[in-house]
Order: structure tokens, then sequence, then C-alpha cells
């Protein structure tokens, strides 16, 4: 694949991979190559000698739902994915960009009931994943919290009282 702005992780798994009808706003669609993995869809157009990058969604708090036939200008079988806000931080200024829907005509309904299930595992387990990092953070800065507190010592000394520190 080309033109990808991601690189590959150690923690990275391909789930699911699949040909099928990318849709547009005006009701049309290009065929696209995705590839579902533990953490993104990626979607790249197939060319003679490999596959060129169109996008990808990260999956971090996004949503799948099944949309109906007369949503879908008429076509069957159809996911839409709606990604959450994603903001940088970047040298004391954010920015957001606002959620985006993309909508997957799947070949048939098999194959849209496995796509559908395995995008729902796959944020699910990253929601989990998110949820006990937060945890894990949060029991860390209040354990830490108390034991970053300086033990009073006291020192004596004949010729003053005592010096606390």
């Amino acid at each position: 694949m080309t033109d990808q702005p991601f690189g590959i992780t150690a923690d990275r798994r391909l789930y699911l991979q699949g040909d099928f009808i990318q849709l547009n706003k005006s009701g049309g669609g290009e065929e696209r190559a995705y590839f579902l993995f533990s953490d993104m869809l990626v979607y790249a157009k197939r060319k003679k000698f490999g596959l060129q990058y169109k996008g990808h969604i990260q999956l971090e708090r996004a949503q799948v739902r099944e949309i109906s036939k007369e949503e879908a200008d008429g076509n069957n079988d159809c996911i839409e994915i709606v990604s959450s806000f994603q903001g940088v931080d970047s040298l004391n200024t954010t920015f957001m960009a606002s959620p985006t829907a993309h909508v997957m005509k799947i070949a048939d309904k098999d194959d849209l009931s496995k796509w559908k299930a395995c995008l729902e595992a796959v944020i699910a387990k990253n929601e989990k994943a998110a949820q006990s990092k937060m945890n894990v953070s949060h029991n860390v800065q209040s354990t830490s919290t108390g034991s970053l507190k300086k033990p009073v010592t006291t020192a004596s000394s004949t010729s003053s009282g005592s010096i606390s520190f």
C-alpha cells in the first residue's frame, strides 16, 4: 500500500479484509479494499500493481450501525461507521475534527453480519482497554500523590531547637 500516514506497530492486528463499495453523499460509490485492524479501519483503491491508500477511520469511541435501504439511497446491506471527535494538541493549541460518517455497501447479509459484529467487538475491546488504562493512570496518580509528600524529619541541635524539613 502506498501513501499511508501510519506505520506498523507491534500490537496492531489484522482481523478482516474485503472489497466493498464506499458510498458517498451524492449516492454514488467507489470500490475499495477494506482492512479492519485492531485500532482502525483502512480503505484503499486497488491499482494494477498494488493498493493506493485512500483513508482510515480510528475506531476509538466510534459507533457502528446497519442502515436502512432508504437511508443508503436505495442500497441494501450497508453499514455506517461514525468516528468520534478527534483532536491533536500541538504547542498548546488543540485542533478538533468533527465526527465523520463512512458508509460501506457490503456484498451480502452474511458479510454484513460478520463485519458489523467484528467492528463492534474491536470498538468494545478498544473502549475496555482505554477504560482500564484510565483506571490504572488514576490509581497511579492517587497512590503516588501520597508518596510524593516528603516525610517530616526533625533534627536536633544543641544550639537551636528542632528543624523541620
